[in-house]
């Protein structure tokens, strides 16, 4: 993938949830609720910020309001 392809930010680290084989890293950005699913072998103790990668392609996002999804079908 090139590197147009992806999203970068940066997040203050909440609250990590794990689920088992994968751990949800529930984010701050910008005064933004953010979820990312991780797997559970990356060691986040006392990690406090993350740097986020994602590809743009792949991403849900939802109206704060209604809850509804704001992608385009």
């Amino acid at each position: 993938m090139k590197p147009e392809q992806f999203g970068f930010m940066k997040g203050n680290l909440d609250l990590i949830e794990s689920t088992g084989s994968e751990a949800l890293l529930h984010c701050d950005v910008n005064e933004n609720n953010l979820v990312a699913k991780v797997s559970a072998d990356i060691d986040l103790s006392g990690v406090k910020q993350v740097d986020l990668a994602f590809p743009l392609d792949k991403i849900h996002l939802f109206d704060k309001s209604t809850e509804e999804s704001l992608r385009n079908n």
